[in-house]
């Protein structure tokens, strides 16, 4: 993971300082293009060591020191058709806590719609979510929130595809534009914050 970093996304995101200087809109658009095209490997090659490295390594550890006995920490998320999918089957501890501590816990005493607390919990997620990156870049660096609009981007995706059925009815064609845009995503996020933040 640190030689993906150091060697293949580091170098790129550092270079987008010049895209910044450049005045004609065209070239601009090309040489974006040109560096997210260099990113989608490196990022998501870098996505997949760290989901290893986490539920594979470090919670399976923590779980033998512990004498955890609940090993399950994910569940077949790249056969998911939706982001809902992902999010329920990506990291099942934390998917349990917000199911229980907060999901359930607003239909129960708030009285929410399931929608609703739904909608909650996620946006409870996403801040979370926002926050590690806030830490992680400092606040000197830091401008926009665009890991938290692109994960709360997925709640119309997650309505359209599994809300109208069309995610049962094409499995095969919603798991490929699941992957689709997993692939995408994630060199869209690091390029967002590159180009805004930095």
């Amino acid at each position: 993971m640190y030689v993906v970093v150091e060697e293949y996304i580091l170098p790129v995101v550092l270079n987008i300082g010049s895209l910044k200087r450049t005045t004609n809109m065209v070239e601009y658009l090309i040489s974006t293009t040109y560096v997210y095209s260099k990113l989608l490997l490196p990022c998501n090659a870098f996505f997949l060591l760290g989901f290893f490295f986490v539920f594979e390594y470090w919670c399976n550890l923590f779980a033998e020191l512990t004498c955890f006995a609940d090993r399950q920490f994910y569940t077949d998320w790249w056969n998911g058709v939706s982001f809902y999918d992902f999010s329920t089957r990506w990291n099942i501890p934390v998917h349990k806590f917000l199911q229980k501590y907060i999901y359930r816990h607003l239909i129960e005493e708030y009285k929410m719609a399931k929608g609703t607390a739904m909608i909650v919990t996620f946006l409870f997620s996403s801040v979370f979510h926002e926050l590690v990156m806030f830490v992680m870049m400092g606040s000197s660096k830091y401008m926009f929130t665009f890991l938290f609009v692109y994960q709360m981007l997925q709640l119309p995706l997650i309505s359209l595809v599994v809300g109208t059925g069309w995610a049962k009815r094409n499995v095969n064609l919603a798991n490929w534009v699941f992957w689709i845009m997993l692939v995408l995503g994630i060199p869209t996020v690091v390029l967002s914050y590159a180009l805004f933040s930095i």
